[in-house]
Order: structure tokens, then C-alpha cells, then sequence
């Protein structure tokens, strides 16, 4: 499973990196893409014991443009790094806010958190915080990054030793 896991993320990011992946922009809904990734990771919050609360301050008018499953892609490895990196019983936030003309997903952990110096790189292509002790390839938040930036948003950490992470992205409203 694993190795499936690598192949299908260095595939996922050469096809983007080479500009062979086709995207599907259309008018989102962000609610519909937040519980379509949710769908995903609720087995895997729940063996935690981890709840996911979700805060939509958006409208039902609000929507990006986007590709749909790529971006619900984003939000699910945002979560499953949420859930993998926080402690039993913890809570995962994910908030969903207007922000001009733009759109901010964001997903809050209580994790360990990420040192400072390490925000820069952590969305390089295999680039894993040292000191984790980690089973993924450090390509999830690569290919992220370049899922976002294609679809003309932008993506960021906010994060501190012992705080926990908030790993965020935008997207341009409709």
C-alpha cells in the first residue's frame, strides 16, 4: 500500500510540474468540498478519537473556482497530516472564511507543531520535519502547493513547537 501511495504521489506530481494534469475549474461549493474531504478522514479521526469541527463563515452565494476533487485532494491531505500528527482525544478545526476576493480554507491541529525555520521548506518536494518520526513520502504537501498555485491561489503554515499547525489555502471567489 505504501508503494501505491508513493507511485500515485510521484505521478500526481510530475503530471502537475510538467503541466500535464488537466484541471476542471468550475464554480465550487467550499461546504461541499470541506464534507466531501471530512467523508474521507472520519475513520481514520475516529480510531484517534479526534472530532472535526467545521466553522463555514461564508454564505451559500460564496463560491471559488476551482477543480473540485483536486482541491478536496488538498483539504484531505491537510487533514490526514491533522489527524496523524495530533494526540488521542485532540480536536481538528477546519474554518472556511471569506477574505476579500478570496476564499481561505484553513485546517487547525494541536499537534506538536512546526519550528519556524522549517515553514519555507515544507512544501518542497520530499522534504519531511526532521525529528518526525514519519511513514509518508514528503510529497503530499508538494503536490498541495502546486494544486493551489495552479488553480491561482496560495497556500501557507502558520505553526510553533508545541502549538500545533494551521496549514491554510485561498482560493479566488466567483
Amino acid at each position: 500500500q505504501r508503494l501505491l501511495n508513493i507511485t500515485g504521489e510521484l505521478l500526481n506530481l510530475s503530471q502537475v510540474e510538467t503541466g500535464n494534469i488537466r484541471l476542471t475549474i468550475e464554480k465550487c461549493s467550499p461546504k461541499e468540498m470541506v464534507q466531501a474531504a471530512v467523508k474521507n478522514v472520519e475513520k481514520l479521526a475516529e480510531q484517534k478519537n479526534i472530532p472535526i469541527n467545521i466553522e463555514y463563515l461564508v454564505s451559500d452565494n460564496d463560491w471559488v473556482n476551482a477543480d473540485f476533487d483536486k482541491t478536496v485532494w488538498v483539504i484531505n491531505n491537510f487533514l490526514t497530516n491533522a489527524v496523524k500528527h495530533s494526540f488521542q482525544d485532540e480536536n481538528i478545526a477546519i474554518r472556511v472564511e471569506r477574505l476579500d476576493s478570496m476564499i481561505q480554507f484553513s485546517i487547525t491541529d494541536t499537534g506538536s507543531g512546526i519550528d519556524e525555520k522549517y515553514h519555507r521548506q515544507i512544501f518542497d518536494r520530499y522534504f519531511q520535519v526532521p525529528g518526525e518520526h514519519q511513514n509518508g513520502t514528503g510529497l503530499g504537501l508538494a503536490i498541495s502547493k502546486n494544486f493551489i498555485e495552479k488553480q491561482n491561489g496560495d497556500i501557507g503554515v502558520k505553526s510553533a513547537p508545541n502549538q500545533g499547525s494551521t496549514f491554510y489555502f485561498r482560493l479566488p471567489v466567483v
